[in-house]
């Protein structure tokens, strides 16, 4: 089953024109690797300690189960999100929606620039109102965010002119 957030930016477009809407629910692949992370993350720092907490019990025992409920609490959301399969992106002739928050293409001001390291890439979609709420958007949605900014500042341009 493909996900639309790992289609280029053609598909959106095309999407977009034929049924007014581009839904991009979370990928898959990039919930599995962060539940992935998490858990060799606990593995590399709790279970080598795992002995003497057992032996000792207090703190390091606490702080064990501490670690087990993050790493377990991921796992849920994971499945939640993958499971469900929620939109993380809906992009449609109203607006830009990202997971509870909406801005409508006529509040939008800009479409911020992507900052942060390959595997975590963001950009805000920015309000007119300098006082009002950015909608962040990242690989959770799309696999190649600068496509995508790319792709949502021609579609508020295109907005903007037909308006």
């Amino acid at each position: 089953m493909t996900v639309m957030g790992e289609e280029p930016p053609a598909t959106w477009s095309d999407e977009l024109h034929r049924t007014g809407r581009v839904v991009f629910p979370a990928r898959p692949r990039f919930v599995w690797r962060c539940v992935g992370f998490v858990w060799l993350f606990f593995g590399l720092t709790q279970l080598s300690s795992l002995v003497d907490a057992l032996d000792r019990g207090g703190v390091r025992l606490v702080m064990f189960f501490l670690a087990l409920a993050v790493a377990v609490a991921a796992t849920g959301w994971a499945c939640s999100l993958v499971l469900a399969r929620r939109p993380a992106l809906t992009v449609d002739r109203d607006g830009i929606r990202s997971g509870k928050h909406f801005l409508p293409w006529t509040e939008i001001g800009a479409v911020g620039a992507v900052y942060g390291p390959s595997f975590s890439r963001v950009f805000p979609i920015l309000p007119k109102d300098r006082w009002g709420r950015h909608v962040m958007v990242g690989k959770l949605a799309v696999e190649d965010v600068s496509a995508l900014a790319h792709w949502l500042e021609q579609a508020l341009a295109q907005q903007q002119t037909s308006r």
